[in-house]
């Protein structure tokens, strides 16, 4: 099967932005991952935090 340079620049440029697309979908959950564990992490060092280092108000 033959295909012109023109179609074949074409296909290219259409390869190249669904490959463009899809690397940014990548970097996107990526990123929403990161983000996602980021606020468990503040989560759980909330749930872990007992106020230790804080003085009694009522004991000065």
């Amino acid at each position: 099967m033959f295909i012109s340079k023109k179609n074949f620049d074409a296909l290219c440029e259409r390869v190249r932005k669904l490959e463009d697309a899809e690397t940014a979908r990548a970097e996107d959950l990526r990123r929403q991952e990161e983000y996602e564990r980021s606020m468990q992490r503040q989560f759980e060092n909330m749930l872990a935090y007992d106020g230790s280092d804080q003085t009694a108000r009522g004991d000065e």
